[in-house]
């Protein structure tokens, strides 16, 4: 196999299934078919050896710990437990295989090429550093800035007291360049006059190993300003991770974002407030001067892309943010792998120690990751004291290696190639999985045919098939063990299955061979004899306990009621206790079943063909009744008759349902009985069961039993339009009386009440006689002092 040797640095990690680091490597991991799911194989329900049931041969080998005797002579069971195939010679169970590219041992040299097979990481002392300090400039960071070039000196010796072989570069963002995002009023933006106007992201300084040319850089880049809190910085931090070229990443280094911010951030949809409603392509989009271009053409991004971009190009992001937005950011950490969070200062002058802190967390630690489908499943194991014991390791001392173990098991038969990585490191090893899904006998039989020639000639299966993975693959019109029945039904499916049974149980309980509809059952192991019509019954000397009589087994036992079949005719019952092998079924005597569906229902798409269809010549009933209670069992499915209910005998079960509204019944009960199958040319005729369902439907009156159009349907009677309309009208009308009755009522009540009220605060009322102080009399009487009236008289 050829591969592409790519140079590379001390970042060291291998495992048994990979190839890691220097060389972007295909390991192609045949691996064994015990890793594939039990689901599968065949859904039967679990026993102790479920390897039996299997078929064929690419079935057989599905299953954990079975394999296949294609031994042509071979008399039990081919699809059987490894453990019992000891005297087949020739076994079918071929083991995965992993192949190796190259072995190296680890390498304390940073500049070595190198391959190692178990999984191991060793961190390099002195690995490469691309650091990228990417920083919010609106108003309120001014002071951030200053600090950040005082600092600058400090900031690249922290990195460079780790490794030597560190670049700096610088960039910084604001916000997209449109309303409601900026004012449209320059003077809105910024609160100095000689403010520069708003940008979304522009790229100041290319990395570079020169800390003086980052402090001016810094110092002379301009502070602008924008109107809403959140800020554009994932518009930058996308162009900072996808422009390789501008950004000027190393091929082989370690990439670290510083993150610098005291506000949250804009996301995906946001830029629809400005109508721009292209979604964020991911692509680099950075003019001559280091401008975003795209701002006012595509939207925010969203999380998961920024989580994926990191992925994808292995890069390590450092959130630095003030303490009042540590939450929000913390939060976006455990959304994006390989990211860390800090918590900056009001000024910016904690962030040298914050830098040294998050690098020497990325340096002493590893996560592996990886890009395999829900096909395979993996999982990882470490030796790290601290950590998750899986893929995670913690504290890990610079120029120490830690191994790791990875196992790979596939839950499907479809090759899948995947990438497994440490998180923030730009090697990753891609891994070829081919699970092997298909026997190397039935494969070979497959090259070799041919449409155009005969179907098989093979002496062992009567010159009528051909012999694959030593069974016989017999020719159209014949079947059996050695193709030696003719006929042209599947007999092996017909006869060698018990009744009412699922068609996943195969012939003959999977203990015998179906020999022209007869099973022949097999010797599993010494003390183990299969029995009954259909090697159903199991008499197992080393596992029955016997009676005071020395009697094994009693078949009584499993009957539910006297005259019903063994288990009811849903299982086996070995050691006088059943098992249930009918999908569906328990009980003590395989009696319950929560999920089958019931015999009426099971008839009623079969008898509505019949009763409703078959008369006008709408529908061909056959497939429809075959298909409903499975063909196999019988040669005729169901006998249909048309029958008043008192003619009906009590012992039929009854079933109703409604059709187009009406309703409908029938009775039915099933019938069993064997028949003369034809005989083959070499051949005896043999017995071959046949069930079937008698059904009655009922005609609804017996008053039309001497009639010819007999109603089938119980329907009932057809509603009076008229009558209904007229007393829909009716209603409304007295409704609408009753309620003007009821309000005339209310309100001659009210009236006569506020009258008497009235009324009688009236007759309360009384009001003392009073006369006018300034009235005075039209007349005036004065009486002469010096009159006496005696003396007058």
């Amino acid at each position: 196999m050829k591969r592409k040797k790519q140079t590379t640095y001390l970042n060291h990690w291998d495992q048994t299934m990979m190839l890691f680091s220097s060389y972007k490597s295909t390991l192609h991991l045949l691996l064994l078919l015990f890793l594939l799911l039990h689901s599968l194989g065949s859904v039967t329900p679990k026993r102790k050896n479920p390897c039996i049931f299997e078929e064929d041969c690419d079935s057989c080998l599905l299953r954990p710990r079975c394999a296949w005797c294609k031994d042509p002579n071979w008399k039990g069971s081919r699809c059987n437990l490894i453990a019992n195939q000891k005297d087949c010679s020739y076994i079918e169970n071929p083991e995965g295989s992993v192949e190796i590219l190259e072995d190296r041992p680890l390498s304390g040299s940073s500049h070595q090429n190198y391959v190692q097979i178990h999984p191991e990481i060793s961190q390099a002392k002195e690995y490469p550093v691309d650091l990228y300090y990417l920083m919010d400039l609106s108003n309120s960071m001014s002071d951030d800035r200053e600090m950040l070039a005082k600092l600058a000196d400090k900031i690249a010796s922290a990195i460079q007291s780790i490794t030597k072989d560190f670049h700096i570069g610088f960039g910084s963002f604001v916000d997209k360049e449109v309303y409601p995002f900026i004012s449209l009023i320059p003077e809105e933006n910024c609160q100095t006059p000689d403010c520069p106007g708003p940008y979304s992201f522009q790229h100041q300084m290319k990395l570079s190993p020169d800390p003086f040319l980052f402090r001016e850089k810094v110092r002379r880049a301009p502070i602008s300003g924008n109107i809403d809190q959140p800020e554009g910085g994932l518009d930058a931090l996308v162009q900072v991770m996808v422009c390789d070229d501008q950004i000027g990443w190393r091929a082989k280094s370690r990439r670290v974002v510083i993150f610098t911010t005291d506000t949250n951030f804009h996301i995906a949809m946001d830029g629809k407030l400005g109508g721009i409603v292209t979604p964020n392509d991911g692509i680099c989009h950075l003019n001559n001067s280091g401008f975003y271009t795209h701002s006012k053409i595509l939207d925010y991004p969203s999380i998961g892309h920024i989580a994926n971009l990191a992925k994808e190009h292995s890069v390590n992001i450092i959130w630095a943010v003030t303490e009042d937005q540590y939450h929000l950011y913390q939060t976006l950490t455990e959304h994006i792998i390989g990211s860390r969070i800090g918590t900056l200062s009001k000024d910016s002058s904690n962030i040298v120690e914050l830098i040294r802190e998050a690098y020497e967390s990325i340096t002493t630690s590893f996560k592996i990751h990886e890009t395999s489908s829900d096909n395979i499943k993996t999982k990882f194991r470490n030796r790290c004291e601290l950590g998750n014991g899986r893929e995670e390791c913690l504290g890990m001392e610079l120029g120490t290696s830690v191994k790791f173990r990875m196992s790979v098991k596939p839950v499907g038969c479809v090759p899948e190639t995947f990438d497994v990585s440490p998180v923030g490191l730009d090697d990753r090893l891609i891994v070829e999985v081919e699970p092997l899904c298909e026997c190397s006998c039935a494969a070979a039989a497959a090259a070799t045919y041919s449409p155009v020639m005969s179907c098989g000639s093979s002496d062992l299966c009567s010159g009528r098939g051909r012999l694959i993975c030593g069974e016989c693959s017999c020719c159209p019109g014949y079947f059996g063990l050695r193709c030696e029945c003719e006929g042209t039904l599947d007999m092996k499916s017909m006869s060698c299955r018990p009744f009412n049974t699922s068609i996943l149980v195969p012939p003959c309980t999977g203990r015998g061979d179906c020999v022209c509809g007869t099973c022949e059952c097999k010797v599993s192991r010494p003390g183990v004899v299969f029995s009954g019509s259909y090697c159903e019954v199991v008499c197992d000397n080393t596992a029955c306990e016997t009676d005071n009589n020395g009697r094994l087994w009693d078949p009584n036992k499993c009957l539910h009621a006297p005259g019903e079949e063994i288990c009811s005719g849903h299982g086996v019952c070995p050691c006088d206790k059943c098992i249930c092998t009918t999908d569906g079924h328990y009980g003590e005597y395989c009696q319950y079943c929560d999920t089958c569906q019931s015999t009426c229902s099971t008839l009623r798409s079969c008898v509505e063909c019949m009763a409703f269809f078959t008369e006008s010549h709408e529908r061909d009933c056959s497939p429809v009744c075959q298909s409903d209670i499975d063909a196999e069992k019988a040669l005729y499915a169901v006998e249909y008759e048309e029958k008043f209910i008192e003619d009906i005998l009590n012992s039929y079960e009854n079933c109703t349902f409604t059709f187009k509204d009406c309703e409908y019944s029938f009775s039915y009960t099933e019938k069993k009985e064997s028949i003369r199958a034809p005989p083959s040319k070499k051949d005896q005729p043999f017995q071959l069961h046949r069930s079937y369902f008698h059904v009655l439907f009922h005609f609804t009156d017996p008053k039309y039993r001497e009639k010819t159009d007999t109603p089938k349907l119980k329907c009932p009677p057809e509603p009076n339009i008229w009558g209904l309309i007229l007393g829909i009208i009716g209603a409304i009308v007295l409704i609408g009386i009753f309620t003007l009755l009821l309000w005339k009522t209310f309100t001659t009540i009210s009236d006569r009440r506020e009258y008497a009220k009235f009324e009688a605060d009236r007759a309360q009322v009384k009001l003392p006689a009073h006369s006018n102080p300034i009235f005075k009399q039209a007349t005036t009487t004065v009486q002469n002092p010096l009159f006496n009236p005696s003396k007058v008289s």
